[in-house]
C-alpha cells in the first residue's frame, strides 16, 4: 500500500527507555570507475582508529523479502566494517556505500555526526559527484510477555496487523504487516511483525530466543542525490523527522508512561 503524507515538522522521540533495536542510516552512490576500498579502510583507521579500535571484513548482503516475509539473501562485494570499543556503533563501507550502525543511540545529532565524519574520509579518498540513496531506518523492538500483551495499549491498531485479530482459542505464530508512504520525493517504510524466538524479518538483525514485535521505520531517498555535505546532512535530519514523525502518530500515552520515565 502507498499513500501520500504531507511535510513533517520533526519532532524526534528521543525516550528514556526507548525499546530501539538498532538505529541504520546508509548513504549509496553509483558504481566508480576508481575507488579504492583499502586505501579507505586505512584512512579510516588514520583518522577514526580511536573511535573505532576494531575491524572486520564481510561480504555485503542484500536482504529481499518475499510476499510471505521471508527474507532472502544475495551476497555482492566486500565491507570494511568498524566497531567502537563496547561493539554498541559501526562503520561500514563497501564499494557503493557507507553506513552507521547504533545499539546504543540516544541522540540523533550526535549519529548524524558519526556519520558524516565517516563520510569526510570516504571523500577524502574518492571522487563521489552524486550520491542514489540516502535511508535512515529506527527498528523497533519489544520483548517479554508482559510487554506483548500491552501491545493493543501501547500502539494503535493500524501497526498490529494480526497481533488483534487472532481467532479464538488460537495462538498467534506470526504476522507482519508492511506499507509504503510517499512524501514529495522522499518514502517511509514501515514493517511490523509478530515473531517466534529465534525469528526475524531481517538477517541482519541479532535474533533473540524469545517472541517478539517488531516495528521497523525505513525514511529513504532515491535517485540522483547531491553529494554536499551539508546537503547530506539537511537529508539526513528530514529522513530522521520523517520517521520519527510517523513513530508519535502509532503509538499511545501509555506508550510514553512506559518507555519514558
Amino acid at each position: 500500500m502507498t499513500q501520500n503524507l504531507p511535510h513533517p515538522t520533526t519532532d524526534r522521540a528521543e525516550l528514556k527507555n526507548p525499546p530501539l533495536a538498532r538505529v541504520l542510516a546508509q548513504i549509496r552512490w553509483p558504481d566508480l570507475t576508481t575507488f579504492d576500498l583499502d586505501q579507505v579502510a586505512s584512512r579510516i583507521v588514520e583518522e577514526l582508529g580511536t573511535v573505532y579500535p576494531f575491524k572486520r571484513e564481510e561480504t555485503e548482503v542484500e536482504v529481499l523479502v518475499n510476499q510471505s516475509g521471508g527474507a532472502q539473501e544475495q551476497r555482492r562485494g566486500r565491507i570494511m566494517r568498524f566497531f567502537s570499543g563496547d561493539e554498541k556503533w559501526s562503520l561500514s563501507v563497501g564499494l557503493n556505500f557507507i553506513a552507521l550502525e547504533s545499539t546504543d543511540y540516544t541522540n540523533h545529532n550526535d549519529f548524524v555526526d558519526r556519520l558524516l565524519d565517516g563520510l569526510d574520509v570516504v571523500t577524502e579518498c574518492a571522487t563521489i559527484p552524486r550520491f542514489s540513496r540516502i535511508g535512515y531506518r529506527y527498528t523497533n523492538r519489544v520483548v517479554g510477555a508482559a510487554d506483548l500483551s500491552l501491545l493493543g495499549d501501547h500502539f494503535v491498531p493500524a501497526v498490529l496487523g494480526g497481533h488483534l485479530a487472532s481467532p479464538a482459542n488460537a495462538d498467534l505464530v506470526h504476522s507482519m504487516t508492511e506499507s509504503v508512504y510517499r512524501m514529495e520525493t522522499s518514502f517511509l517504510l514501515v514493517r511490523s511483525a509478530r515473531l517466534g524466538a529465534g525469528q526475524s524479518i531481517d538477517p541482519t538483525l541479532p535474533l533473540v530466543e524469545e517472541p517478539s514485535w517488531i516495528l521497523d521505520l525505513d525514511a529513504y531517498e532515491e535517485g540522483r542525490l547531491d553529494s554536499t555535505r551539508g546537503t547530506v546532512q539537511v537529508e539526513l535530519n528530514r529522513l530522521s523527522g520523517i520517521a520519527s514523525n510517523h513513530f508519535r502518530g502509532v503509538v499511545t500515552d501509555r506508550f510514553y508512561e512506559r518507555y519514558d520515565s
